[in-house]
This record gives C-alpha cells, structure tokens and sequence, in this order.
C-alpha cells in the first residue's frame, strides 16, 4: 500500500482474492464491500495518523465474488527521518471462523429463549403448587378447629 493508502501496489490473492499486479488506486471499491468501506477507512486513517500497525477484521469481496471476512494486518515503513514510505500487510481468510461465531450466537439466543420459556412454566408450576399448598393449609386449619 501506498504510504496515504490511496494505492495498492500489489496484492498476491492466493485465490482468496483477487489478485493484482500493478497498483490499483480503486482498491477499497474492488476489495471492500460497501457497507465495511467507511470502518476500513477509519482504520486506516488511524493507523496513518499514529504511524502504528493497522488491524483489523472486516468483510471482504473474494476471488469468487463472495463476501467473506478478513483480518488485515499492515505495518508502516518508514525513512530515517520517521515518514511512512509505505506499508506492508497480509490478510487472513476468517470467514469459517465468522460462520461458526454466528452460528454460535443465534444458538445462544434460541438458547436463551428457552431459558425464559422454561423458567416462566416453572414458575407458573411454582406459583400453583404454593396455591394448593396454601389451599390445603386453610383448610387443615379449618378441621382442626
């Protein structure tokens, strides 16, 4: 990437994505589906202001079209008086581990709805068993006297 990530030089896709050999200035519009290109671009703006190493999970548009997740990861280079001269990054195919983590938080929901659901009949098992158990201690005060 170019110092003010405004080009990529190059990018060995190794058919995760696609691959390019000569810079491409409309990276972010290849690379990035639209809805993630504002955080990509806070992100890197970030690590540009603070010269510090860019990171970050986000989707991504794959060789095939797809969406699919990354994690990126890109150091500033710098010359001798501190100015970044460009970057140097990989990126991570994630997305597997993406599918596992939704999967895992809408069981975790219908988990949690099944929680209540069972709570509420047990407390309505409760709320009823203390009923007859108040009924039938009215009544036994009732006989003995």
């Amino acid at each position: 990437m170019s110092a003010d990530w405004q080009t990529m030089h190059t990018l060995s896709g190794k058919e995760f994505l696609l691959q390019t050999d000569h810079p491409i200035k409309d990276w972010l519009d290849v690379y990035i589906p639209i809805d993630e290109q504002t955080k990509v671009r806070l992100s890197f703006e970030e690590a540009i202001r603070e010269k510090k190493m860019f990171e970050l999970e986000h989707k991504i548009i794959q060789a095939d079209g797809a969406i699919g997740w990354t994690a990126s990861r890109a150091v500033p280079l710098l010359d001798k008086d501190g100015n970044i001269t460009e970057w140097l990054g990989a990126a991570s195919d994630i997305s597997a581990r993406k599918k596992w983590e939704e999967r895992l938080r809408q069981f975790n929901m219908l988990l949690e709805e099944e929680v209540r659901k069972q709570t509420a009949r047990l407390k309505e098992s409760h709320d009823q068993l203390q009923s007859v158990l108040d009924t039938s201690m009215m009544q036994c005060l009732f006989c003995r006297q």
